[in-house]
């Protein structure tokens, strides 16, 4: 897992920096590995609201609720900034978990 949170924030990083395709080329490579092992939702969520797929991002996160992933309590991380005021995101908070 440690080696697809790396992966997922450099696409993060990458669309942060602007380096877009190089953001998706990392993108597609962590789904791919997603097919066969854990791959830290938060990870693509990030990516892709940076790289302005506001939907998908939020598709993602929920994904991550769902897997009551760890990076959900840090709500004020960066990588959530592109989602942070979108209704779907402030329904998956943390402090609602039961």
């Amino acid at each position: 897992m440690v080696r697809a949170s790396c992966s997922g924030v450099r696409a993060w990083t990458n669309a942060v920096a602007g380096r877009d395709d190089k953001a998706r080329q990392l993108l597609d490579e962590l789904r791919d590995q997603a097919r066969y092992r854990h791959v830290p939702r938060y990870t693509l969520a990030w990516t892709l609201g940076w790289l302005g797929d506001v939907g998908a991002a939020l598709d993602e996160y929920e994904r991550s609720v769902e897997e009551r992933d760890s990076f959900l309590v840090i709500s004020a991380l960066p990588g959530y900034d592109p989602i942070r005021n979108e209704p779907r995101f402030r329904r998956g908070d943390w402090s609602n978990w039961g």
